[in-house]
C-alpha cells in the first residue's frame, strides 16, 4: 500500500540530509522582460548520472537572426551558339524544348540568362528563366500540400530558372 505522508517525510529527510552535507539549493532566477523571453530559450543539461549542481544549470540559447541569402549565380552570362548555328545573347527571348517523364517533350517560352561550363571548358548546360504551367493542389491561388483542407487540384503559372542540359533553345522573333 502506498503511503503519501510517508513519502513526503522521506523526501523532506533526504533534502535535509543533502543540505547538512553542504550542498546548496538551486536559486530561482526572476523571469527576464517579455521582449527578451521571445529571443532566449533556456536549455536544461540533464544527464542521468551527473551531480545535482550540473542538473540545475540553465544556459540561455539565443536564436540567430535569419538573414536573407543572396541568390547563387552559377552561370556565366555570355553569348551561346546552338546546334543550328544561331547566336543567342543573354536577355534574348527563346523557345525552350524540354524532356520530361517517360521521354515526353514540352516547350515553353523563356529568357536566356547564361551558360554553365564543365571542367574542360565546354558548355555543359544553358540557364533559362522560363514561365510554364504547373499542375498542383491550390488554396487561394497558392500551391499547398495535397492533405491541406479545402485544397483543389488546378494549374497555375510558375516562373523560375531552369538549367537545360540538352542545350535545346532557339531564338524567337
Amino acid at each position: 500500500m502506498f503511503d503519501k505522508e510517508a513519502q513526503r517525510v522521506r523526501a523532506l529527510q533526504f533534502a535535509v540530509d543533502r543540505l547538512a552535507a553542504g550542498e546548496k539549493l538551486a536559486v530561482i532566477q526572476p523571469l527576464p522582460p517579455k521582449s527578451v523571453q521571445a529571443q532566449v530559450q533556456p536549455k536544461m543539461y540533464d544527464w542521468p548520472h551527473s551531480s545535482p549542481k550540473l542538473r540545475s544549470f540553465v544556459a540561455p540559447v539565443v536564436k540567430p537572426v535569419k538573414v536573407k541569402k543572396e541568390p547563387k549565380v552559377t552561370y556565366i552570362a555570355e553569348a551561346f551558339m546552338n546546334k543550328l548555328g544561331q547566336i543567342i545573347n543573354p536577355g534574348d527571348t527563346v523557345l525552350c524544348v524540354t524532356q520530361g517523364y517517360n521521354h515526353s517533350i514540352g516547350t515553353s517560352k523563356g529568357v536566356y540568362l547564361g551558360v554553365r561550363h564543365d571542367s574542360r571548358g565546354r558548355v555543359r548546360s544553358v540557364v533559362v528563366r522560363r514561365t510554364f504551367e504547373k499542375f498542383d493542389y491550390l488554396l487561394n491561388g497558392k500551391p499547398v500540400k495535397w492533405e491541406t483542407p479545402g485544397a483543389q487540384h488546378g494549374k497555375y503559372l510558375y516562373t523560375g530558372n531552369t538549367s537545360l542540359p540538352s542545350l535545346r533553345i532557339f531564338p524567337t522573333i
